[in-house]
């Protein structure tokens, strides 16, 4: 059944949306938290890992919520982004700073996804992963 898979936040954050208009987001804490499940299970799986890693972008320091290295030594910068807003919207500071570098990979993990389904959270980011 779906009713694990429920959230009073998501619901509140979804009505307003649709009343006032509101885009929802999350605050840089809850970003991180959300992925520290994803992380670890990466870690599992033989991936190195760093949490809140610092790099340089054109607009100066940019923390990285979750670095993850794959075993071709290549980076993908992981961030997650509220499951009302689509990961394409534009929204998050990640997408724009590897638009201006040019290079970055980045996956932006549904932050519902990362809480409450893992696996599936998991295949996704896999399957970014391998195909770097």
């Amino acid at each position: 059944m779906l009713h694990g898979l429920l959230s009073r936040r998501l619901g509140r954050d979804l009505l307003e949306n649709v009343w006032a208009g509101t885009i929802p987001g999350l605050l840089p804490d809850e970003e991180v938290s959300c992925l520290d499940d994803l992380a670890h299970a990466l870690e599992l799986n033989g991936y190195r890992v760093k949490k809140r890693a610092q790099r340089q972008s054109p607009k100066g320091l940019l923390e990285v919520p979750l670095l993850v290295q794959t075993r071709n030594g290549s980076e993908i910068w992981v961030g997650a982004h509220h499951p009302l807003v689509h990961p394409d919207a534009g929204y998050h500071p990640l997408q724009g700073a590897a638009d201006i570098l040019g290079t970055q990979v980045v996956y932006l993990a549904d932050a519902h996804l990362a809480r409450y389904a893992l696996p599936t959270a998991y295949k996704k980011l896999q399957r970014e992963i391998e195909a770097d």
